[in-house]
């Protein structure tokens, strides 16, 4: 749906790219982050509440070098909360940690798909307009709701790689043996540093934007009652 957005950016709408990305720190990334913890309290596990960080307050998430990837990349982490999967007591501690990994992507894709109901109104509100490529209000509003739509979704599928310390290593990570699945975790630090480089030289690009496009696709499909309300 971006398409139109080829041209250079204006200072406006650089603005608008430096509002998104303060959405995505101080609302997109902590949503994650409590998701594991809310999800780890609903299994019985009392860790994320004592550890005082089961709250939407943004300054709890903050990772330093979390929000620099944020501002350079576009995409970025915060700090985990504290969960103990050993510790749930209405489920095994491998189904626990499954639900809890899984819940912080789930996170990013239910804030995609409000963000995609939201640009599919603008623009269907406001598309002769929009087409035009003229930058006014409701332009702005439906690129920034675009680009929530986009990084939600790249933030889900960057956390679903099935590489330490990303939430899809502690999912698929559940079913290896124990002892080897200790091994791999402590070598987290060295596997997160490497990724990053790979992430520099554009070695996830192909995969991550396939993923990208196809959830995409089906958030679209899963907000198609938008053009039959607006009669489109």
């Amino acid at each position: 749906m971006l398409d139109i957005m080829n041209q250079s950016a204006s200072s406006a709408l650089i603005t608008v790219q430096v509002f998104v990305c303060l959405v995505i720190i101080f609302v997109v990334i902590p949503l994650h982050e409590c998701a594991h913890g809310w999800t780890a309290k609903a299994l019985g596990d009392p860790t994320p509440d004592k550890s005082g960080r089961l709250s939407l307050n943004p300054l709890l998430h903050i990772d330093i070098m979390g929000t620099l990837a944020v501002l350079l990349f576009g995409f970025g982490w915060g700090r985990p909360i504290p969960v103990n999967p050993h510790r749930c007591t209405r489920t095994k501690p491998r189904i626990a940690t499954a639900l809890i990994a899984l819940a912080g992507p789930f996170a990013n894709i239910l804030i995609a798909y409000i963000a995609m109901i939201a640009e599919k109104i603008i623009l269907y509100s406001n598309t002769e307009i929009i087409m035009s490529g003229r930058e006014c209000t409701e332009y702005y509003l439906y690129y920034a709701a675009a680009q929530v739509v986009n990084v939600s979704i790249y933030l889900a599928v960057f956390n679903l790689l099935p590489v330490p310390p990303f939430d899809g290593a502690r999912f698929f990570m559940i079913f290896l043996p124990t002892k080897l699945y200790i091994k791999i975790m402590r070598y987290e630090r060295v596997i997160m540093t490497v990724i990053m480089l790979l992430f520099l030289f554009g070695a996830f690009s192909i995969p991550m934007a396939f993923m990208s496009r196809w959830i995409s696709q089906g958030l679209f499909y899963a907000t198609g009652y938008v053009e039959f309300f607006m009669g489109v």
